[in-house]
């Protein structure tokens, strides 16, 4: 399959005209792919949660924000579809650039860290790298071991940089395209040992409700047992009717001649 590379617009609400600039702008919405929003102050954050119609919500985490990570405030962006983005670039960069004995930035960052991964209890959190030199990218398996000093737990740190990822953009472009469905497929060859194991799970589940299904009689037929119920009952078919009245013209000529009988003896 071919390579689709997506763009991304982040944007920086440090002033509340911009909020309302950033709502009306049409065009600004529909020139990237991804929007996120960096709020600066505590209005920002609430209208970013609540109110923005983005995709990320990055925060810059090296300097101790101005506002508090409001649970609240996340449960809703959280149930909007949204994500909340954490850039372990800026703790490289900022424990690399740090003098000699000196790790203060760093410590803000991952306290900052762990509070927001707190706030959101683990959920929708995508782990980028944020880097501005190539010195400052890493192995997924060492963002992974990044991932438990920032709180993430360790089942969770491989959504972070996968399924996660792919639904942020997934949310993009239903915001761009609405009334629409977005799905993303992969070959089972690609799963790992757990999902193909779900996978197989689920064919097995299927393969027997559609063996059960053909093997349920199919409308207008009737099994024999309920022929035969039927049958006593009257109900059902021609045949079974006339079997039916059969058994009951049956019944009379019996009760005629028993008393035919008792007459004669008298």
């Amino acid at each position: 399959d071919a390579f689709k590379q997506f763009s991304r617009v982040t944007v920086q609400l440090d002033k509340l005209g911009k909020i309302g600039l950033l709502q009306s702008s049409k065009a600004l919405l529909a020139s990237a792919d991804v929007l996120a929003v960096r709020p600066q102050c505590e209005k920002s954050f609430a209208a970013a949660c609540t109110s923005i119609a983005a995709d990320i919500i990055t925060i810059d985490l090296t300097n101790r924000p101005s506002f508090t990570f409001r649970r609240n405030l996340l449960k809703q962006a959280l149930a909007r579809g949204m994500y909340v983005e954490l850039c372990y670039g800026d703790a490289i960069r900022v424990a690399s650039t740090a003098g000699r004995g000196t790790t203060s930035g760093f410590q803000t960052f991952l306290s900052c860290a762990i509070l927001l991964v707190h706030a959101c209890q683990g959920q929708n959190i995508v782990v980028s790298s944020g880097a501005t030199s190539t010195m400052h990218f890493r192995s997924p398996y060492d963002v992974r071991n990044l991932m438990n000093l920032f709180g993430i737990a360790s089942q969770q740190t491989k959504a972070c940089i996968g399924a996660n990822v792919i639904g942020s953009i997934s949310h993009a472009l239903c915001r761009v395209n609405p009334g629409k469905m977005v799905a993303f497929t992969r070959q089972t060859s690609t799963l790992g040992g757990k999902e193909q194991w779900v996978v197989r799970g689920f064919a097995k589940e299927v393969h027997s409700a559609l063996s059960e299904k053909q093997k349920e009689p199919a409308s207008g037929e009737m099994s024999s047992g309920d022929d035969e119920d039927a049958t006593e009952r009257g109900e059902g078919g021609p045949s079974a009717v006339g079997r039916g009245g059969q058994a009951a013209k049956n019944k009379n000529n019996k009760k005629k001649k028993g008393k035919g009988k008792k007459r004669k003896r008298v």
